[in-house]
């Protein structure tokens, strides 16, 4: 069981038979597939396709899965009640939730994502910030987007990102989004994950004793020759210039 203060994100499947029960944590339930009969605050509703909920902590409530049920499950710390508590307890989807809620399924299935982690926390505000504006009641500020961009570079940048996946993860344009980040950070977001490689390659470089090709592919490249011209353009001397 979760408490008060641990974010948590899960894929989760409710059984069939009416449970009952609270807890000190905010919840946030997005459908995948199937439906959810919850009664919260004695209003019955269903949980589809249709509409996602909000459980605010403390609040009794009674639930039973239907058959191929297959929900996102974010359990939510009191730091963001601020948040939480202005939104209703159930919430139409329109597109941007539901893509935004399939891609956050997708990632659940191919990374586990740990609790309390810098990148969920920014998933999960770009998530309140879609609710909020499904209301037309936006609260965060546009550069949060750049910042979970950065956040996702981060923890990927090995990997062969492009710019039209980025700005799908915040729900931008390409062009939108290198505007949104540069501001934010200076540069363009492929040019943050060189930025990433590069530094990374230099620092094993100056540090290790493993052989440039581990190094490449450590940092992404599965081809030396495209590594070593790739370093030799950003600083101006071939990877052996540390050996």
């Amino acid at each position: 069981m979760n408490d008060s203060s641990t974010l948590v994100l899960e894929q989760r499947r409710y059984q069939a038979g009416a449970l009952t029960h609270h807890h000190d944590f905010h919840q946030l339930i997005l459908p995948v597939a199937g439906q959810l009969y919850l009664k919260l605050n004695r209003n019955e509703q269903w949980v589809n396709q249709q509409h996602c909920a909000i459980i605010p902590a403390g609040a009794d409530h009674t639930f039973e899965g239907q058959a191929g049920n297959l929900f996102l499950v974010a359990d939510v710390p009191s730091s963001f009640s601020y948040l939480i508590e202005q939104l209703p307890s159930v919430i139409p989807m329109n597109n941007s939730i539901a893509n935004y809620a399939q891609f956050l399924n997708q990632e659940l299935a191919i990374h586990q994502m740990s609790p309390n982690t810098p990148i969920l926390s920014s998933m999960i505000q770009l998530l309140i910030q879609l609710l909020h504006e499904q209301g037309n009641n936006g609260l965060l500020k546009a550069d949060s987007r750049a910042t979970l961009v950065k956040q996702y570079i981060d923890s990927h940048y090995t990997e062969n990102l492009t710019l039209g996946q980025l700005a799908a993860l915040v729900h931008l344009s390409p062009r939108q989004l290198s505007t949104v980040f540069k501001k934010a950070y200076g540069l363009p977001p492929l040019h943050y994950q060189l930025q990433l490689r590069m530094e990374q390659a230099q620092h094993l470089l100056r540090t290790s004793n493993l052989p440039i090709q581990k190094i490449a592919e450590s940092v992404g490249y599965s081809n030396l020759s495209a590594f070593s011209d790739r370093f030799r353009r950003y600083f101006g001397h071939a990877p052996r210039y540390y050996r």
